[in-house]
């Protein structure tokens, strides 16, 4: 599942949002870019990895800021895909607004939660964060994942897939930014993982 709001009383929730912003982090935009996305067609590439056989659908490159991770280590599916990363972009990498929600993940799961009124209108968090189950394509990444946590700024390259193994149904990667629910979360294939200087693309955001 890609996000999921729970409105709930502001005395439900744990003060100060997500526990990694710093006192001193300063509102503004740190992933101002859209993530770029090509289809690709016949000749797409297709990979293997820990008894699963993964085909390509699309070239995927993001820059967003890490919201969350969280490790799996139990199953086919935590073999393939290690690591969850809560990611947001636009609004959704500003601390400003980060401040407001506060992020979980569990069992694949993204949740966000905020008491009262959004600090944004829903339908510009549901657009500007995923849920991502990362496959690394070699021990580089896997190490480079490892060391990405929340709070970085990361680059992401590489493919948008479908996975199958026996006796599971497809792991299909979402191919929309819009989608909810469960079948909505970004299934990549990490072909580099470079974490960014927390200047490199901060610019200020008319919400905050």
């Amino acid at each position: 599942m890609k996000r999921f709001a729970l409105l709930v009383l502001a005395v439900c929730l744990c003060a100060g949002g997500v526990s990694w912003l710093r006192p001193d982090d300063q509102p503004g935009v740190r992933a101002p870019g859209e993530p770029l996305q090509q289809m690709l067609g016949a000749d797409a590439p297709a990979f293997s990895r820990a008894g699963w056989q993964i085909h390509a659908l699309a070239t995927y490159d993001i820059t967003a800021r890490v919201l969350h991770k969280k490790r799996y280590y139990v199953g086919p599916d935590g073999d393939l895909a290690p690591y969850d990363f809560a990611v947001g972009w636009g609004p959704m990498s500003d601390s400003a607004i980060l401040r407001k929600l506060t992020i979980s993940q569990g069992n694949r799961f993204f949740f966000w939660e905020y008491p009262g009124a959004p600090p944004i209108p829903e339908d510009q968090i549901i657009c500007h964060a995923a849920n991502m189950h990362l496959i690394p394509s070699s021990g580089a990444v896997q190490r480079a994942l490892w060391w990405a946590s929340a709070g970085n700024v990361v680059r992401l390259t590489g493919y948008l897939v479908e996975a199958t193994y026996p006796g599971w149904n497809p792991w299909r990667s979402s191919l929309f930014r819009t989608d909810t629910g469960n079948g909505s979360c970004e299934l990549m294939w990490v072909v580099s993982c470079e974490v960014l200087p927390p200047e490199a693309h901060a610019v200020p955001h008319p919400a905050t």
